[in-house]
């Protein structure tokens, strides 16, 4: 069962870190101190979904630990 839940982790993380490169090679430049910028990029449904994603395999992962 630990097996899989690393492999879950694993995947979950990997495919939010593409979901995220997708969305910012689509933006453009980030502008971090402009808040129009920034508010922008983390309404991108790619975004959302990645942090998402990466938040659901941070807590599989937190599992493995225990």
């Amino acid at each position: 069962m630990v097996i899989l839940l690393i492999i879950a982790a694993t995947v979950l993380a990997a495919i939010s870190q593409f979901m995220l490169r997708y969305a910012m090679m689509n933006f453009g430049e980030l502008e971090i101190f402009k808040m129009e910028s920034v508010l922008k990029a983390i309404s991108n449904p790619w975004v959302i979904g990645g942090i998402l994603l990466y938040g659901c395999g941070s807590i599989l992962w937190l599992k493995v630990l225990t």
